[in-house]
């Protein structure tokens, strides 16, 4: 059953990735996760709580990488000036 599944995910994320790479990672994500378990199998409440802590910090990390390279928004013209 795990192989099938496994096969049915590389399959799709193949199919999707050249076109939409979002769309991709539905696949690819619990594709890798899935072999992670497969190759040093671990409590399932452990990996997701270890994944959701990973996914906070890579998204903190990008929220404040964002923030400090904005750039300031240009002036433009007011038309209704001379």
């Amino acid at each position: 059953m795990t192989l099938a599944l496994v096969v049915v995910l590389q399959m799709l994320t193949e199919l999707l990735v050249a076109r939409h790479y979002g769309a991709a990672l539905v696949f690819i994500t619990p594709l890798a996760l899935l072999v992670v378990q497969v190759s040093a199998p671990e409590p399932v409440a452990q990996l997701l709580l270890a994944r959701g802590v990973e996914t906070v910090i890579g998204i903190t990390v990008g929220v404040v990488i964002a923030v400090l390279t904005r750039r300031p928004p240009h002036d433009a013209p007011d038309p209704d000036d001379p």
